[in-house]
């Protein structure tokens, strides 16, 4: 006799399916959670995990707990032409608990080359579908440099380190980021 999964067990492996292809294992690796654990609560196994495995799979894909176990609010939406990068770039960003102010400066940092390629494209008479397949290049490219130096951020300065140096530098980022000229190397 097969018992029914709960809801959060329906989501999580929902979230798995559309956010990491169906791949527990690199859901577990990506969002920072032992995959066994994580397995156990898609698969309908633990209806109750520990409150920092949910944070982590919450900020893992841009959601709430509170959406995980009741579904209540948004469910999070897959950008399939973003990619993994941005998928790891928001957790390791998430994982930094910096203040959201912080967190929204630095987030947009990925988006100013796509905004800049659109206008640009439009300006130049360029057709919609051809400026968007232009922007995607450079926002995957520009997601992937980003990715790198945050984590390369995060391994030398630990996530504290990487938090604090953020925070203290968030109006650079913000101003930076904004003109399109920010470089992570303006930072280090």
């Amino acid at each position: 006799m097969s018992q029914e999964k709960s809801g959060l067990a329906k989501r999580v492996e929902w979230l798995i399916e559309n956010g990491d292809a169906g791949n527990v294992l690199k859901a577990a690796e990506r969002i920072g959670v032992p995959n066994a654990t994580l397995a156990r609560i898609a698969n309908g196994g633990t209806d109750s995990p520990r409150a920092h495995v949910l944070q982590q799979i919450a900020d893992g894909y841009n959601t709430t707990i509170d959406w995980l176990l009741n579904g209540r609010g948004q469910a999070p939406t897959f950008d399939k032409k973003k990619g993994p990068a941005m998928w790891e770039w928001m957790t390791l960003l998430n994982s930094l608990n910096i203040p959201p102010k912080v967190k929204d400066a630095v987030s947009r940092l990925p988006h100013t080359l796509w905004d800049l390629t659109i206008l640009a494209a439009r300006e130049n008479g360029v057709s919609d579908e051809r400026a968007v397949r232009a922007a995607t290049g450079w926002y995957l490219l520009e997601i992937e440099t980003y990715r790198r130096w945050l984590r390369t951020l995060v391994r030398d300065l630990g996530r504290e380190g990487a938090a604090a140096f953020l925070i203290e530098n968030e109006s650079a980022i913000r101003a930076k980021g904004v003109k399109g000229a920010f470089s992570p190397d303006n930072l280090r």
